[in-house]
């Protein structure tokens, strides 16, 4: 009897701890099961985490991008194709000159100068261009009405040359009575009166043939309906294609020629900042271009197809600084005074009242004259 209770107690046992070790064996199935649920969970989190730091890392640099892209500041200028208002606008753009100052700049070009003035008064562009005589003739015959400033030069120049067909054209007096490309109300008009005035060539002898771009002038020049055209840069060039030759120079005549800036009192009165920005832009696009004149002759090459000989050679005929110095100013008041003693307009007026160098002095302020 003892034994089998003996006995009886011993397989007690052994179920207890059979059952005792399932459990066991359980528990830490369902533990492990668990663990490994929670490092499964853990690493769902862990890429969830890093899946919302990515998300919320692309969403800050969408966000950055739209901010710095809302602090752009949007100025749209009218350039004068081949121009240094051109070119400056399109190397500016490819480096990212006007960005890192915060514009968001477009451009739309114009075969002469006159006709980015017109965009500027119509509104279609905030900022234009136009050499001295085109800015004291336009202001002078507007004077009751415009609201035009003159905010800055960006250019000077005395490289132009006027060339002649060598068949017809042996002496100066022979361009008497030949025609003559000009663009009417531009520096053309005014260096051909300073040539005639030079050469004594009589009014009756005087045939201008006015064109509205370089190159309905040049079709004329290689047509023979004209024998006489003055020229610079890419102009230039093309001429001596044709087989023209340059006869005199600008300097001959004691001439030059200052670029000037212009904008509406109505768009500085609320935008000197802009202006500032783009006048101080466009200085740092000069500067890029002087430093690093065969990467930016392959810009103007790629973008805009100018030969980067060409290019090179239309950059070392200007000075390229923006500014406003005493002798820009006293270039617009001699060229006044000038064409109101030539009824060019019928009242004198002094330039300095539509000279306006509020950006310019907040940009660069030791840039301007003083007065």
């Amino acid at each position: 009897m003892k034994k089998r209770l003996s006995m009886l107690s011993i397989l007690l046992v052994i179920v207890l701890v059979t059952m005792t070790a399932c459990s066991s064996g359980a528990k830490t199935a369902d533990t492990e099961n668990a663990g490994s649920g929670n490092t499964k969970t853990d690493n769902t989190e862990t890429e969830s985490t890093k899946t919302e730091s990515a998300d919320t890392g692309n969403s800050k640099t969408v966000s950055e991008e739209a901010l710095g892209a809302g602090e752009l500041i949007p100025i749209k200028v009218a350039v004068m194709t081949n121009s240094p208002t051109h070119w400056s606008a399109v190397i500016g753009l490819e480096k990212g000159i006007f960005k890192e100052n915060g514009l968001d700049l477009k451009y739309a070009e114009f075969p002469v100068g006159i006709n980015t003035i017109d965009a500027v008064v119509t509104g279609q562009d905030d900022i234009g261009m136009l050499a001295d005589y085109a800015a004291v003739n336009r202001i002078g015959n507007t004077l009751s009405e415009t609201d035009l400033k003159i905010i800055a030069i960006s250019a000077y120049s005395a490289s132009s040359k006027l060339y002649v067909n060598p068949k017809v054209v042996k002496d100066l007096s022979d361009i008497a009575g030949q025609g003559c490309v000009t663009n009417a109300g531009t520096v053309y008009d005014y260096w051909w009166a300073k040539f005639f005035e030079q050469e004594g060539i009589a009014e009756e002898s005087r045939k201008l043939l006015p064109v509205d771009s370089d190159a309905n002038g040049l079709a004329i020049m290689n047509s023979g309906e004209a024998v006489a055209m003055w020229a610079a840069g890419t102009t230039a060039l093309k001429l001596e294609e044709y087989g023209m030759t340059p006869l005199i120079s600008m300097e001959d005549l004691g001439l030059n020629t200052y670029s000037y800036y212009l904008s509406t009192d109505a768009y500085l009165s609320k935008n000197q900042e802009t202006v500032g920005k783009f006048l101080y832009a466009t200085q740092a696009v000069y500067d890029y271009v002087k430093e690093n004149m065969d990467e930016a002759a392959s810009i103007a090459e790629s973008k805009i197809g100018i030969p980067k000989e060409q290019f090179i050679e239309s950059v070392n005929a200007y000075s390229l600084g923006i500014e406003f110095t005493q002798e820009g100013v006293k270039q617009l008041k001699d060229i006044e005074a000038w064409a109101y003693e030539h009824e060019r307009f019928k009242t004198e007026f002094n330039p300095e009242d539509f000279i306006d160098t509020t950006a310019l002095k907040n940009a660069l302020p030791d840039s301007v004259w003083q007065h």
